[in-house]
């Protein structure tokens, strides 16, 4: 995937939502184990059935977003508002 794609900004969220929150890594990985035993290959079921945790660790991913970026910056350098931080 290119940083064009509209998604982009979507992964990286969640990448870095997943980089600080180890314990969040081990439940999204028991939930697709489980589910690879349930769905097999069938792929769009899996993906179907994995989809409301995802979404619940972006939105999760977003309010810390919008907390980090309403609380004061400690280096002295202005921040951006609305900007994402990665």
């Amino acid at each position: 995937m290119v940083p064009a794609n509209p998604r982009w900004e979507e992964l990286l969220l969640l990448r870095d939502y997943l980089r600080r929150h180890p314990e969040v890594v081990e439940d999204y990985g028991n939930l697709k184990r489980a589910l690879a035993l349930v769905f097999g290959d069938d792929i769009a079921g899996f993906r179907d059935a994995k989809s409301p945790f995802v979404h619940q660790m972006l939105a999760h991913a977003r309010a810390e977003q919008a907390t980090a970026a309403a609380q004061p910056s400690n280096s002295g350098v202005p921040v951006a508002r609305g900007a994402p931080s990665l």
